[in-house]
């Protein structure tokens, strides 16, 4: 931060306005066991519960719970047949820490356990330790998944791995997450009657104009129209006067002789 201060004083003004853990790795908490922070998932569930949020607040609550019900059963058999220990989609990742731990030498330290090791590269170098599951570099602690580093030294040994993975991110825990269901609900027609006097719905007092279905956003973001976004031109100049903000059709200065293509301001 201090040496940024000096290059871009703004640059740091605002970033020196949020806590480090909230945009830096190096500040990240390790217990999650992710190396990014975004709100993908809260979006995603805004925009497929779009449909349901104009209708009646009961008719809502039970479309939502409808689809929650339907996308945990699908998940559910998703991966249902997959081999262990890892999902796919974790498998992709250590694919790719093969690829480069190719790259890497580990040098065992001669510790007693010969479980720490120091890995080279072109004069990089960075500790690995398998006991504690660490590496300099902090990826293997913050994604709870072997670096490259780390993948060397684990392959150096005769090791496996897949088999040194955090246990959130195996094909158990996936199983273990939607192993829970929605209850099925039965229908108005099959409620119990009781005595008491039915709830009557408040009055609602029809406003003018269309009603509103977008959400409403917060002070720092920035408005979108439908589901594009806005289009910034960038600054573009008169081929015939040489003046911004308007081109050689919408010009007015029509006693201006136009420009050659090729022509240099002076």
């Amino acid at each position: 931060m201090a040496h940024l201060k000096t290059i871009n004083c703004q640059a740091w003004e605002y970033l020196n306005k949020w806590p480090k853990q909230a945009w830096t790795k190096a500040h990240f908490s390790t217990i999650p066991k992710v190396d990014n922070i975004c709100n993908n998932t809260c979006e995603v569930f805004n925009s497929r519960i779009l449909q349901y949020r104009c209708k009646p607040i009961i008719t809502m609550l039970e479309e939502i719970r409808c689809y929650i019900m339907r996308t945990m059963a699908a998940r559910k058999v998703k991966l249902s047949g997959k081999p262990g220990p890892l999902c796919p989609v974790q498998y992709k990742r250590l694919e790719k820490e093969f690829h480069f731990a190719n790259q890497w030498t580990p040098i065992w330290c001669g510790d007693n356990m010969g479980l720490r090791y120091e890995v080279h590269m072109w004069g990089n170098k960075v500790e690995v330790n398998l006991a504690e599951w660490t590496c300099t570099c902090g990826v293997w602690q913050l994604t709870g998944m072997p670096c490259r580093h780390a993948i060397a030294t684990i392959t150096h040994k005769g090791g496996k791995p897949e088999d040194m993975c955090h246990e959130w991110l195996s094909i158990e825990a996936y199983n273990k997450t939607y192993q829970h269901f929605i209850e099925p609900v039965q229908g108005p027609q099959y409620w119990a009657q009781t005595l008491y006097t039915h709830p009557v719905p408040p009055y609602k007092r029809v406003q003018r104009g269309r009603p509103k279905k977008n959400r409403r956003r917060s002070v720092d973001e920035d408005n979108v129209t439908g589901h594009k976004l806005k289009r910034k031109l960038a600054e573009f100049t008169c081929g015939r006067c040489g003046q911004t903000n308007h081109n050689i059709r919408s010009c007015k200065n029509i006693g201006v002789p136009v420009r050659p293509k090729k022509y240099v301001a002076p």
